[in-house]
């Protein structure tokens, strides 16, 4: 019923535009899946999932005389099914599920300008700016937002979708070329005013330091970025001679490339992508994930918002996942990986449709496990 609702408001609010005051800009968005589970595990019925974002960003130097300063404030709601936990996917497959619905503030800092860099502090989403393949943008599925190697690292995750922490992020422009170096530091507890026990300010977890150098202009992107936990995190399941579980230092590096292969004047734009991650230690799941695909847009030359994008990803399960999954009584997989094709169009000034088909392949990392085929329909309203 909410959903319908939604929707029928988008009908009548999609040719409006929002005015904000000067030095502020309102973005509002809505999103809903249905998602229905073709061939595999579970029954065949269809399943909803909602997203809203609700985005302050303003101008503080025009607000405030702060020059060159500036604010970001995200608040993040999700409610609905969660068919993952069907399908036993360890990647997921769907970008706005959550274990636990609610309402968070998942972003909330401030950035000033020092240079030919900038310095940003407070609630912020790591995946915003690293790790970050535009090409990808479209996909609907988890790894193609960022490597699962790392999106399943620390004690629940880093600081990404749905659950940001704390964070301190220097960035600085090398040359005229486009050439860039990034890094963070962020509190290893993501947790944000929304979850059980709010933002963590006492950094008992430690933290996450992340670093990315690359090459970003007209159209190519190639980086290479590395990151590291300081404090260890315990094993998936080994302990150590007293009972307690052995624990482990986790890092790793990851590589991306992203390129369009079409010269800006054509009519049509073909970009593609290809990355991968590897990590040390057994705390996880995975030792290693990949990703490649395409995006062609405009699709057709009449509809100037079409888009059509297809992605592969996998993911490497390490010794002690494998060893967890035959204690089971199941067989162990050595990878789990997907496919998925998606095609997405806008019907209306700030209304868009997008169907979605995925398949996955030792769900779970078990290769007896059935081989899933997933439908997907996910319709968005946004307000900028």
């Amino acid at each position: 019923m909410r959903a319908a609702l939604i929707l029928v408001l988008a009908g009548f609010l999609a040719p409006l535009q929002v005015q904000a005051a000067p030095g502020l800009d309102f973005g509002f968005a809505e999103t809903i899946d249905v998602v229905s589970i073709l061939s595999g595990p579970g029954d065949r019925r269809l399943r909803v999932l909602e997203n809203t974002d609700v985005i302050l960003d303003a101008d503080l130097e025009t607000l405030a005389g702060w020059a060159s300063t500036r604010s970001h404030i995200y608040v993040l709601s999700n409610h609905g099914a969660r068919p993952n936990e069907i399908v036993g996917s360890l990647e997921g497959f769907n970008n706005i599920e959550v274990a636990r619905s609610g309402v968070r503030l998942f972003e909330a800092w401030i950035e000033r300008d020092l240079g030919k860099g900038s310095l940003l502090v407070g609630l912020f989403d790591l995946n915003s700016e690293f790790y970050v393949t535009e090409s990808a943008g479209t996909l609907l599925s988890p790894p193609f937002g960022i490597g699962s190697e790392l999106a399943g690292s620390g004690v629940n995750g880093p600081s990404i979708f749905p659950s940001s922490s704390l964070a301190l992020r220097g960035q600085v422009a090398i040359g005229d070329r486009g050439q860039y170096l990034r890094a963070a530091l962020v509190d290893a507890d993501a947790a944000s005013w929304g979850d059980p026990h709010g933002v963590d300010f006492s950094f008992h977890e430690g933290l996450l330091g992340v670093a990315e150098a690359g090459l970003d202009k007209d159209g190519l992107k190639l980086a290479l970025g590395g990151w590291a936990y300081t404090k260890a995190h315990d094993h998936l399941w080994a302990t150590q001679p007293d009972g307690n579980r052995l624990a482990q230092k986790t890092w790793g590096v990851y590589a991306l490339l992203d390129a369009r292969l079409t010269s800006r004047e054509a009519d049509q734009s073909l970009s593609a992508f290809v990355r991968g991650g590897w990590i040390e230690g057994q705390a996880t799941p995975f030792e290693a994930s990949a990703q490649a695909g395409v995006l062609l847009a405009p699709m057709l030359a009449q509809r100037p918002a079409s888009a059509l994008s297809i992605g592969v990803h996998a993911a490497w399960t390490n010794q002690a996942q494998r060893a967890l999954v035959s204690a089971e009584g199941r067989l162990p997989a050595r990878f789990e990986r997907g496919v998925e094709i998606t095609f997405t169009d806008e019907l209306l000034p700030g209304l868009t449709i997008q169907p979605d088909f995925q398949i996955i392949q030792n769900s779970g990392g078990q290769s007896d496990s059935p081989l899933v085929v997933l439908g997907m329909l996910r319709i968005a309203f946004a307000i900028e």
